[in-house]
């Protein structure tokens, strides 16, 4: 997979335990030049898949029948990686369930119930370096002769 990289586009593994969604993300990230190194139907499978293929991004959902904490040990590959980043697209939005997500590294949290245009703007975001600079005040003194 690193041809892709040196041709600028990038890779992502998929992970959801429901088949349909593979085929739905892949067009959207078709679109955003990104190549689908991989898709699995749990986490071990995509772990096996992330060592493989080195992606640049990984899309997990962490709601999984094997249980959160598996789903949640997938998002801490981006620790060990940090070229990794990864982006959960789960079903579940409970608020604890999304501070372990990003405690465990995750770059976005995204609901399933998002437009797919939400999704590929988070997309775009992991894949993109960013930064913001304030612009810089300055104070002018301003001078008055009576």
């Amino acid at each position: 997979m690193e041809h892709e990289r040196e041709r600028g586009g990038r890779t992502a593994v998929h992970m959801d335990p429901h088949p349909l969604c593979h085929a739905a993300l892949a067009a959207l990230l078709s679109r955003l030049e990104t190549t689908v190194a991989g898709t699995a139907t749990t986490a071990a499978a995509a772990r096996v898949l992330v060592d493989e293929h080195r992606p640049d991004l990984l899309l997990a959902e962490i709601d999984l029948p094997e249980g959160q904490e598996e789903g949640l040990s997938l998002v801490s590959l981006a620790r060990a990686d940090p070229r990794l980043s990864v982006i959960v697209l789960s079903r579940n939005d409970d608020a604890s369930l999304v501070h372990a997500a990003f405690e465990a590294g995750a770059s976005a949290y995204i609901s399933k119930t998002a437009e797919p245009d939400e999704i590929a703007a988070a997309i775009r975001q992991a894949n993109e370096p960013s930064g913001y600079l304030a612009r810089r005040h300055t104070q002018s003194a301003t001078v008055s002769a009576f």
